[in-house]
């Protein structure tokens, strides 16, 4: 029996989707948090932002597998392909060398992750 990658790759944006919802309320308990200073409180809602934009993205891309369209494949690689150069750019190149190079990596390998997912998804037959 063959996997269904479609499937897989449903299930892993799908999962992208939450925790970058749980992201989001995170930053949303952070930033109104009336004791917090404005500039933290600016910096947690444009947090906010990306976080929501973000999951409604994976939830697209999630519904897009789940109907088997082959917009799917293209739609998933080019979200994909920028959030690995702007990511590139903010960890690596503008970014804060106290931040641990361990997330950074870990944030690369969930994209790379992703990748493949969709990889193998693209090379498999639609149903």
């Amino acid at each position: 029996m063959q996997k269904d990658y479609w499937i897989i790759a449903k299930k892993n944006f799908r999962a992208m989707g939450v925790v970058s919802t749980i992201f989001f309320v995170i930053c949303a308990l952070g930033g109104f948090d009336s004791s917090n200073q404005w500039v933290v409180q600016k910096t947690l809602l444009i947090g906010m932002l990306f976080f929501i934009v973000t999951s409604v993205l994976f939830f697209i891309i999630a519904s897009l597998f789940k109907r088997r369209s082959p917009m799917a494949i293209k739609v998933a690689y080019v979200y994909l392909t920028i959030s690995v150069i702007v990511s590139t750019i903010f960890n690596f190149i503008l970014g804060s060398p106290l931040n641990s190079i361990t997330y950074k990596l870990l944030g690369l390998a969930v994209l790379v992750y992703l990748f493949v997912g969709v990889y193998k998804a693209s090379r498999q037959q639609i149903a």
